[in-house]
């Protein structure tokens, strides 16, 4: 009999460590997806502070960096350019937010936008960098063509 108790009292020892591990499995868990769902605004938050994306998707830090790379651009020149990438955020939101424009109305708007940036740009730059400039916007976003559509796209058009 003594026997007996003793196996059902060690059974029910690992029973209840058992069901501890499980409880403690089922808390961290738990916290984990606390921890996860706490995380997610702060993500957003970081991404809500860069600064507004340009047509090709990159930040108007970015583009502005990418620029004074490959054409050497000098302190005022950067600049400029912010300052015309800025204004350029601004027109595209205003667009972007005018629910009176068709879409086909929208896109056409913000090409002009896009245009009038390239123009602004290139009023910046010397002649030198406008050539470098202008052979950078035919080649497009990995040299692959106006838009990033590549040749079969410009055939098309």
């Amino acid at each position: 009999m003594r026997l007996m108790l003793l196996s059902t009292l060690q059974q029910t020892g690992a029973q209840t460590a058992l069901l501890n591990l499980m409880k403690s499995s089922k808390l961290l868990l738990a916290a984990s997806f606390v921890l996860v769902a706490l995380s997610v605004p702060s993500i957003h938050a970081q991404n809500s502070d860069r600064p507004a994306r340009g047509g090709r998707g990159e930040h108007m830090v970015d583009r502005v960096k990418h620029l004074s790379q490959e054409l050497s651009l000098t302190d005022a020149q950067q600049t400029q350019v912010k300052a015309v990438y800025a204004e350029q955020a601004k027109e595209m939101k205003a667009v972007m937010d005018d629910t009176s424009l068709s879409d086909q109305d929208r896109r056409t708007k913000r090409m002009e936008i896009m245009r009038g940036v390239n123009g602004k740009i290139r009023d910046v730059l010397t002649p030198e960098q406008q050539a470098k400039f202008d052979k950078m916007q035919a080649a497009g976003p990995g040299g692959q063509g106006k838009h990033g559509r590549g040749k079969k796209a410009k055939s098309a058009e």
